[in-house]
């Protein structure tokens, strides 16, 4: 590639090409996956010329952390996966993880794995310095959405190359992203409690197949209760065989059912083969 063609400049949504931040050429940036301390190893990061051991997370890190990777992996669209604490070679001399990120499937015409797309940070501990600069460097790498939340504060906010600062998502939004397969809710990242029926969301729209049976199954109890009460409403009570019948019914015959008793004579048309 001609060293004078830059990658073009990626904006966060709702910023003008003026407030970009300039990508590096492709020769200018190692491998996202190149390191120069192997993970394998131990996870060593550097950041703006400081080489720092990565330290197990405290529960204020970590008990925050297992909702997001659980929230985010129910979300992960297909095509897309995700990652926690996936080392990135950001630049020359810089090299750190997200805590939880989505990145394309596959590898790229040269054999490296892609560059993430979507990133998450939980901030409990970190300084509102590194917290910047990182966030900075991953923008300058490529990284197209940063997401943080901020424990202590009980905010999410969005990284924007435009004030180079993080700007509050109203916690009654939702982030709506080509790497979800749903919006997720901005306030299942801040509860437990609703991050677990955001999960259960994201996988009935992934149909998920446990998921599917279940919603079935509801469906089909919930028919056969409305075709028990519309014969004992037309013909009386019935005996035990006939409620037993229904409710061992599939639900195509539920159906059938449901709709010959709008004609019926006698029970027995209703069950008619």
């Amino acid at each position: 590639m001609d060293p004078k063609v830059n990658i073009p400049s990626l904006l966060a949504p709702g910023e003008s090409s003026s407030s970009a931040v300039r990508l590096p050429a492709r020769d200018e940036s190692p491998p996202v996956d190149e390191f120069l301390d192997p993970p394998e190893v131990t996870r060593y990061e550097r950041l703006g010329g400081r080489r720092f051991e990565a330290m197990p997370s405290n529960p204020e890190h970590g008990d925050p952390h297992l909702i997001l990777d659980q929230l985010v992996a129910s979300h992960v669209q297909e095509g897309f996966v995700g990652s926690t604490d996936l080392k990135t070679r950001v630049s020359s001399d810089q090299e750190f993880a997200s805590d939880t990120c989505i990145r394309k499937a596959g590898v790229d015409k040269d054999g490296h794995r892609h560059l993430e797309e979507l990133s998450f940070e939980i901030v409990s501990k970190r300084s509102k310095a590194d917290t910047d600069a990182r966030a900075k460097a991953f923008a300058e790498r490529g990284v197209r959405r940063q997401i943080a939340i901020f424990v202590e504060r009980g905010e999410v906010c969005e990284w924007s190359t435009a004030s180079q600062g993080w700007r509050v998502i109203d916690p009654r939004r939702t982030i709506k992203d080509p790497c979800l397969v749903r919006p997720l809710e901005v306030r299942a990242l801040l509860d437990a409690g609703r991050a677990e029926i955001a999960t259960a969301l994201a996988l009935e729209a992934k149909n998920n197949p446990v998921i599917v049976n279940v919603r079935e199954e509801g469906r089909q109890e919930g028919q056969a209760t409305i075709v028990l009460r519309l014969i004992e409403k037309k013909f009386g009570a019935q005996s035990e065989q006939v409620k037993e019948r229904v409710l061992h019914a599939s639900l195509d015959d539920l159906i059938t059912w449901t709709d010959r008793l709008l004609d019926a004579v006698t029970i027995d048309d209703v069950f008619a083969p």
